[in-house]
């Protein structure tokens, strides 16, 4: 639904960089929109996996690195669609 707001914000800032931070199962269907410059898949069926497993420690280490991977992109502006 909120695919819509992405040709908006290009005509508005046609040279900004525009990503989409998604889960995992959704990245695919956001990579085939030409205005984005990058599809941001969330692991989270990954860590729900290695959570049922009993893995705290593994789940831990990859949000942790999650977010430094997201922190280190310093964006210029974040938009939560979503809300919840």
């Amino acid at each position: 639904m909120a695919s819509g707001l992405v040709p908006v914000l290009h005509g508005a800032w046609p040279q900004a960089q525009i990503a989409w931070l998604t889960q995992d199962g959704n990245a695919a269907l956001l990579r085939a929109n030409p205005r984005l410059a990058e599809v941001i898949a969330l692991p989270r069926s990954r860590w729900a996996k290695l959570w049922v497993e009993r893995r705290y420690v593994a789940v831990l280490r990859e949000l942790l690195a999650f977010a430094r991977d997201l922190r280190a992109r310093r964006f210029d502006l974040v938009l939560d669609l979503q809300g919840s």
